[in-house]
């Protein structure tokens, strides 16, 4: 299976994030956090190496634009 980019990925996955009082009822943050979890499988990634990206590139983005450069 290919994987989906993390550039679109991850866009799609913040459009996944609602507020609370839009979920629907009945719903509870557990099943919704399964739900993107398997949405995140369905993209061809694995939610650990998903997150690993995500912490890296967000990491990445603090530091001063010359140490950007050298990851």
């Amino acid at each position: 299976m290919n994987k989906i980019a993390y550039e679109i990925l991850s866009n799609e996955i913040d459009k996944l994030y609602p507020p609370i009082y839009v979920m629907s009822p009945g719903q509870t943050i557990d099943d919704h956090l399964k739900y993107i979890e398997t949405f995140i499988e369905s993209c061809g990634w694995k939610v650990e190496d998903y997150m690993q990206e995500y912490i890296h590139r967000g990491v990445k983005d603090l530091l001063p634009p010359d140490l950007q450069k050298q990851n």
